[in-house]
């Protein structure tokens, strides 16, 4: 941890002073620390403070009792979690309407929200995935209705090019250069990952799991040949944090896959007969929109120590995607992988292509992966389990289903090791058969000691609740169909969210003993169930022996064999839990999230506290609003999914949070659970369609004064206590919002905007309140395409960078970052050129770094989907020709949030402790 050299701190002159970028690594799921060292000759100039401010009145919130601190316990008013659904404004409001496209190849989740339970008061409600879903995914596509085929691994060639000739030019070491002991970037420094690890739980909450979580786990697959539970190998499949590897049952992990092309983590196998080779499919396959594409199928051979990448052979390019049309969702998504029992070259894959249904299909190679091939007789939708027969290598049984056109959905059989597959549908007779109405996807379990006994759960496709479980008890032949009812008959264990999180797992002894896990079922809070008559009766098994508990949103069951019995690993939206105790009553939990694991997922809006680097906030998807004070545990202490943050400038102890939609939060004390009350107040009833995530702004320099994006901009100049809109709608229609809200430092009236359609602008008496006049600045070179960021400019209020998303090339040719210096009149593309010109890539942050003398220095640090990137000269004439990647050690993910914090005090030795 890091600890300040105050000896050190008393003479500016002549020290190292360092500036901290604080990362949130939006997808990945941590927060990186990249230290920053000028050397400059000393100035007779001091650097500038902002005066501390006495705290003024803070009005109470309406509705809601003032919080009273006192010397013993600070007055606690209820904590704002999540709006109960029923009084949350229609979710439909925040999906955009789409331009049509046909059955077969829609994006589901931008369709239709789903509306989960009316009982959901906390944790993930039912519509979160889909609104979530359309806030990831449409800002990369707009203004078409996907992104274009590739365009991912293109900006990862890119970037690697771009290394390669900063290097040759000098502009950046070599890859085996020593760091010296002071740099500057572009340079050696190494990213340092400060968490967190894990997310502890102050604020509460059954289904946030106990007792800490970490992010979405995709992905386990353990070792067969190890049975001792202290030495047992499992490898866990991040949704977009990578694979892990465990070498003691799940008590510690190590990262084993940062620097490939893909860290989004669809299905990982190990081969029966090989207990080395493993394979890995990329591109998160759970059909949501913030589940990224893939980068084809990664194989090792030596236990994860080294890894091949396999795009398919001479048949298809899961890389690359060669199929004709530009907009055709981006890439691969490769999920659930089977390997044949006795030979190893010889598996099958689950692979979607989100806009070519004719590429979606079990993918089979016999070549350990050098070709893969598309079975023609399961293909046209996308699978969502293989399994094969674990007492005849032949058969092999397989599902397919996702939205839409369900011709193709259903069960498969394989009887030639996979070679063809026929679809299962039952004898023809009443009561034997598999429904064929209503249907999406499809999850499937096969019972180890019995290889004729099938589970499959299906989706209901018009409530995103469970249709029913289907149960065979003849290798598919016949089917019985059991519809959900109310405990302990068959509980509708993913309500709401079918499409997006279902598991099953059978006992290995007991093919009656069957666990299925879920959404937070209908109480918010349940999630894993189990069965051991075969499905006529049931019970939950969420709630265990203590108080250890597994989070909601169950992806992925796996039993893996003891030398006691069973234990049984459950990974989920919190991370990875497991039991050894699984057919007991109740079942004892052990918690897996240690201090190893960091896969949490932050949106944008990172808040750093102006006086202390050590304590800032970030929204997380479904893991809440979380606080860092200089640990790498960080801490749940409000409202989830966690959305933008805010810290009054003068009063740091006063802080802003913003859940999922419209909820804002505000505590008076540092931000502490139990702390923080709701300061909505008009904007609940404003019916304001807003973005999943929308921007909530605290002035840089004026305590009290914060603004909220909409679609219009709202201000509220007493610390939140009243709302008052001073724009007017910033968009051009009714399907877009608000997207950004920058304060200028240097003054207070000049406010600039951002929207989903790409328009940006500016205010210059924003101070007025609902006197504010707006002027539009959208005009070439700016592209049509989703503005992701506005930043203002330290010294001058005309100066600001403006950021977007989308690809260049599919109906404009500028870049992705421009700068103006007459407040908006004109704008220059500043992506750079030559060796220095970004990848064509989404910029979804910006950090302007200021630092006044004696350093005299400036920069700009860019979030975007390939990394972190620097330009060390935003102010001179020609700005940002040559843009550098930051540091080493930083996985390839996308970067939300980069945000800078200058601390005045900090000597070489501070930096070392903070950076090593």
């Amino acid at each position: 941890m890091r600890t300040s050299n105050t000896s050190q701190n008393s003479s500016r002159a002549g020290k190292w002073i360092a500036t901290i970028v604080l990362l949130a690594l939006g997808t990945v799921g941590a927060i990186y620390l990249a230290p920053h060292f000028w050397n400059r000759a000393p100035k007779n100039v001091s650097l500038a403070n902002v005066a501390p401010a006495s705290a003024p009145p803070i009005l109470a919130a309406k509705s809601q009792p003032s919080p009273q601190p006192s010397a013993n316990s600070p007055a606690v008013t209820p904590v704002i979690r999540r709006a109960h659904n029923s009084s949350r404004k229609n979710p439909s409001s925040n999906l955009v309407a789409k331009k049509n496209i046909s059955d077969k190849d829609k994006n589901e989740f931008r369709m239709q929200p789903d509306t989960g339970s009316g009982e959901e008061e906390g944790g993930e409600t039912g519509d979160d995935p889909k609104l979530r879903a359309d806030y990831f995914y449409r800002q990369r596509a707009y203004p078409f209705d996907q992104t274009p085929a590739g365009v991912r691994q293109q900006s990862l060639r890119q970037l690697d090019a771009m290394v390669q000739q900063q290097r040759a030019m000098g502009i950046l070491p070599e890859a085996d250069a020593a760091a010296p002991n002071s740099v500057g970037f572009p340079g050696p420094a190494n990213w340092t990952n400060i968490g967190p690890q894990p997310v502890t739980n102050s604020a509460g909450g059954a289904n946030f799991g106990n007792p800490a979580a970490t992010g979405r786990v995709t992905a386990i697959a353990i070792d067969p040949t190890t049975t001792t539970t202290s030495s047992q190998v499992v490898y866990l499949g991040a949704a977009t944090g990578g694979v892990w590897k465990s070498t003691d049952g799940g008590n510690s992990w190590n990262s084993i896959f940062d620097q490939n092309n893909s860290l989004a983590i669809g299905g990982i196998a190990i081969a029966p007969s090989s207990n080395t080779t493993i394979y890995v499919g990329t591109g998160e396959l759970n059909f949501s929109g913030d589940s990224y594409y893939g980068a084809g199928v990664y194989k090792s051979i030596d236990g994860g120590s080294t890894w091949t990448q396999q795009c398919g052979g001479t048949s298809v390019n899961f890389c690359t995607p060669t199929f004709s049309g530009p907009f055709q969702g981006g890439g691969f998504y490769v999920g659930t992988i089977a390997v044949n029992p006795i030979n190893a070259n010889v598996a099958l894959a689950s692979v979607r292509d989100a806009g070519n249904r004719n590429f979606s299909g079990i993918y089979r190679t016999i070549d350990g992966g050098a070709n893969w091939n598309l079975i023609s007789s399961a293909s046209g939708a996308s699978p969502n389990s293989i399994i094969w027969n674990p007492s005849d290598s032949t058969i092999v049984y397989a599902t397919l289903g996702e939205a839409g056109d369900a011709t193709k959905f259903g069960v498969y059989k394989s009887t030639d090791s996979g070679a063809t597959f026929a679809r299962l549908t039952g004898n023809g007779a009443t009561g034997n058969n598999l429904p064929t109405t209503n249907i999406g996807r499809h999850e499937m379990a096969v019972a180890p000691s019995n290889g004729n006994i099938i589970y499959v759960a299906i989706n209901n496709e018009n409530t995103s609740g469970l249709l029913g479980l289907a149960k065979s008890t003849d290798g598919g032949a016949t089917w019985s169909f059991t519809a959900p009812g109310t405990l302990p008959n068959l509980p509708n264990f993913c309500s709401g969210q079918c499409w997006y999180d279902m598991a099953l797992a059978v006992l290995p002894t007991d093919p009656n003993t069957l666990i299925v896990g879920g959404s937070a079922f209908t109480n918010n809070s349940s999630t894993d169930f189990r069965t051991t008559d075969g499905g006529t009766t049931w019970t939950d098994i969420t709630n265990g022996s203590s108080a250890i508990r597994p989070h909601v949103d169950t992806h992925v069951l796996k039993f893996a064999a003891t030398t006691g019995g069973f234990r049984l690993y459950t990974g989920n939206d919190g991370g990875v839990w497991f039991t050894d105790t699984p057919t007991s009553t109740p079942v004892t939990w052990q918690a897996g999230n240690n201090a190893n694991l960091t896969i949490t997922q932050f949106y944008p809006g990172h808040a750093i506290n102006p006086s202390d680097e050590n304590i800032s906030f970030g929204g997380t998807q479904d893991n809440g609003t979380e606080k860092y004070s200089g640990l790498q545990a960080w801490d749940h202490v409000t409202c989830g999914d966690g959305a933008w943050a805010a810290i009054d400038p003068n009063i740091p102890s006063t802080v802003y949070a913003n859940c999922q939609n419209i909820s804002i939060l505000r505590s008076t004390l540092d931000g502490v659970a139990n702390s923080w009350v709701g300061i909505t107040n008009e904007l609940s009833s404003s019916s304001d369609r807003s973005l999943f995530i929308p921007p909530l702004v605290q002035d840089p320099t004026q305590s009290g004064v914060l603004y909220f994006g909409t679609f219009r901009v709202w201000q509220s100049a007493n610390f939140g206590n009243d709302w008052t809109p001073i724009s007017p709608d910033l968009t051009s229609s009714t399907s877009n919002e608000v997207t950004s809200v920058s304060v200028a430092p240097s003054n207070s009236n000049v406010v600039y905007a951002t929207t989903t359609d790409g328009r940006v602008w500016r205010s210059t008496n924003a101070n007025s309140g609902a006197a504010a006049t707006w002027t539009n600045l959208t005009a070439a070179p700016l592209p049509n395409r989703y503005a992701t960021m506005v930043r203002a400019d330290h010294g001058s209020a005309d100066t600001a960078y403006l950021s977007y998303s989308g690809f260049s090339g599919f109906g404009d040719n500028v870049g992705h970052i421009f700068k103006t210096t007459n407040g908006g009149t004109t704008w220059t593309d500043i992506s750079g050129t030559a060796a220095g010109a970004l990848p064509n890539s989404p910029v979804n942050d910006i950090a302007v770094v200021h630092l006044a003398a004696p350093l005299n220095f400036d920069a700009i640090f860019i979030g975007t989907d390939v990394g972190v990137f620097e330009c060390p000269d935003p102010t001179s004439a020609t700005p940002c020709t040559t843009w550098s990647p930051v540091g080493t050690g930083l996985p390839k993910v996308p970067s939300d949030s980069p945000s800078a914090k200058v601390p005045h005090h900090f000597a070489l030795s501070h930096m070392a402790a903070a950076s090593g």
